[in-house]
């Protein structure tokens, strides 16, 4: 799991996440109750899958989501 900082005092932060290798997935987790694009998570499950995030200072919002 990676656990994103709180949405409020990151306004403008964007962050890359990607799975370079192993076969688990990746649960990308906004703090508290904050969501990103809506969800409570956003799960990553392929090697080499790469996500691009970005924070509003209330939300995170999926920018970009390769899978290969």
């Amino acid at each position: 799991t990676c656990n994103l900082p709180a949405a409020s005092s990151n306004a403008g932060l964007t962050l890359s996440i990607k799975i370079a290798v192993g076969s688990n997935n990746v649960i990308i987790d906004p703090n508290s109750s904050e969501l990103i694009d809506g969800g409570a998570t956003h799960t990553m499950t392929a090697t080499n899958q790469a996500t691009v995030i970005q924070c509003n200072g209330t939300s995170w919002f999926i920018l970009s989501n390769y899978v290969p």
